[in-house]
């Protein structure tokens, strides 16, 4: 078995955190052709204008005209994009949550690191639930986003938010945000017990918002279905680490070959403190089709990984092997830390 990361929780140090949004209460979604310049312009701030559409009938909300202001700063971009979704980073916080409840005892010195990062992102979730029957699930408009490779520093697309409601339900997001909150309670229950109580309270009245109306988050949802039952005798982190036909680490910035043209867009491009000008929306296009390595290593990062055949071709725009994502390195932690206590590496 390789030697596992100098800390076992490293993959809590990759989550991309988004630390400046406020945002009007709106919401947006896929829009009819006619209606594409049927908006208002509800706010503009330096480098984030929040967007009100009419919206085609399918939409998961309804429009409002006069839209007070919420606060949504902080939570995490779920992967290499810059959009907060809500359904993902709720599932990221319920087994991050749940590797320091079974394996917390054997973190030693990391434990503060994985608590930190827990309490990022339920800090985020209890605003997201502030509001009675209601969650946000979603800031940004992914189409927008995903059009452009921009830093997070530049981004200058549409901070468009979605919501769940008892009108346009959504169970399967309520319900893991509910989870998410829940485990998080338990995970401060004897360290911060105040901070506890109120997780589990919000926990209680999700739960029972996702129970009360329920309704298909997603129509068209991909099921898929694990081929054999995994292993948790270390094989799958043995080859996750470099143990595979390519001699290659899937975490970046672990072992001596390791991905280096990720897909992410603040690992990809220059560096604030490198370059200060701005990068325009469709100018990074250049930099994410290019051969260069990023020059911001993503330490701890897990990609998606190779593909059936074990090939991985280290390819910035094969975002479906080579793209990061909160919920491939959170349930990831717990794992490492038993086998890294198991080995007497920790």
């Amino acid at each position: 078995m390789p030697t596992l990361p100098n800390t076992a929780f490293i993959a809590t140090l990759a989550l991309p955190r988004t630390t400046t949004e406020m945002h009007s209460q709106n919401q947006s979604c896929s829009l009819r052709a006619k209606d594409q310049e049927n908006y208002l312009l509800t706010k503009e701030s330096p480098g984030e204008k929040t967007l009100v559409f009419q919206m085609a009938p399918q939409c998961i909300a309804r429009l409002f005209l006069r839209v007070p202001s919420v606060d949504l700063v902080g939570g995490y971009y779920d992967a290499g994009d810059n959009v907060k979704f809500g359904f993902p980073m709720a599932f990221t916080t319920t087994m991050l949550s749940w590797s320091v409840i079974e394996f917390g005892g054997l973190m030693k010195g990391e434990l503060g690191h994985a608590k930190d990062a827990i309490r990022w992102a339920t800090d985020y979730l209890l605003k997201a639930t502030a509001q009675p029957d209601t969650i946000f699930v979603q800031v940004g408009d992914a189409g927008k986003d995903h059009a452009c490779w921009e830093r997070p520093e530049d981004m200058d697309t549409p901070r468009s938010v979605f919501k769940i409601n008892k009108n346009a339900p959504g169970t399967e997001v309520a319900a893991e945000t509910a989870a998410a909150l829940a485990a998080a309670s338990l995970v401060f229950r004897k360290s911060d017990p105040n901070y506890s109580k109120i997780l589990a309270r919000r926990a209680i009245s999700v739960f029972e918002f996702a129970d009360k109306y329920r309704g298909a988050y997603s129509n068209e949802l991909r099921p898929v279905v694990c081929p054999y039952y995994c292993d948790f005798s270390g094989y799958q982190v043995d080859y996750l680490l470099g143990d595979n036909p390519m001699k290659m680490s899937f975490m970046v910035g672990y072992g001596p070959r390791y991905p280096q043209r990720i897909h992410h867009r603040g690992s990809s491009l220059p560096s604030i403190g490198v370059h200060r000008s701005k990068i325009q929306c469709s100018a990074g296009f250049s930099v994410m089709n290019s051969q260069s390595p990023n020059p911001n290593i993503l330490t701890g990062a897990v990609v998606g990984g190779p593909d059936q055949n074990d090939r991985f071709p280290d390819q910035r725009s094969d975002y479906e092997q080579s793209e990061p994502a909160t919920y491939i390195n959170a349930p990831l932690v717990g794992a490492l830390a038993y086998l890294a206590h198991s080995f007497g590496q920790l």
